[in-house]
């Protein structure tokens, strides 16, 4: 998929902006226990303070995962705009695998478990503690979306996870579409050529509001 072309501050009008979190221990390789407890690395760490020096962008409103990831990631951009108002929305990654049977695991390891939850095509399946199905999933991202809709301010700046953007661009594209197996390929097909990188800004506009736009990275 060829990436939009970056525009200037000036051009930017969007009425919420999402962004991945920074590289983390998971992304690095490492075992986690909690995914709500993974951190970011150095490497993290050092993204999330490049993106709050080039995000010339005056929010009206941040929101914040319940995942620490987000949350470090935001803190360099929070330290520039001291006085905004944070949220913490249920904007979480997607977990779909049972969090206590797989603790202390690396996603290498994960890997054959991974392939079998996608090849079930059930989005009702819920894989045990602290897992969400596919169709929970996608029932979060539309609630989120009817949130920001609802926002009279903007832009809404929403740190994030990498398939929580993706859901939230499906979804945008096809609002109505069934929850099926359908869906879940598609979404799991298409997740290699739409993965945001690590601290990835990307600007979007509801049509109902302003002329739609084409979504920008920053």
């Amino acid at each position: 998929m060829k990436r939009p072309t970056p525009r200037t501050t000036d051009e930017l009008s969007a009425d919420f902006f999402l962004i991945r979190h920074g590289e983390s221990e998971a992304n690095a390789g490492l075992p986690t226990h909690s995914p709500a407890a993974i951190r970011l690395t150095e490497t993290g760490h050092a993204q999330a303070a490049n993106l709050a020096a080039r995000l010339e962008v005056k929010p009206a409103l941040v929101v914040v995962s319940p995942y620490l990831r987000t949350q470090e990631t935001a803190v360099p951009f929070l330290a520039r705009h001291p006085t905004v108002a944070v949220e913490e929305w249920p904007v979480q990654e997607f977990t779909y695998l049972d969090i206590e049977r797989h603790a202390g695991t690396t996603e290498a390891e994960r890997g054959r478990v991974v392939e079998d939850y996608w090849t079930r095509e059930d989005p009702s399946w819920n894989d045990g503690s602290g897992a969400e199905s596919f169709a929970d999933f996608i029932g979060r991202v539309d609630t989120a979306l009817d949130r920001l809709r609802e926002r009279r301010e903007s832009p809404v700046i929403v740190f994030t996870h990498g398939y929580f953007i993706h859901a939230v661009e499906q979804r945008l594209a096809r609002p109505d579409e069934v929850v099926d197996g359908e869906l879940m390929r598609s979404f799991r097909r298409t997740w290699p050529e739409n993965a945001p990188g690590h601290c990835e800004t990307r600007e979007y506009r509801f049509a109902a509001r302003r002329p739609a736009g084409e979504r920008s990275g920053i």
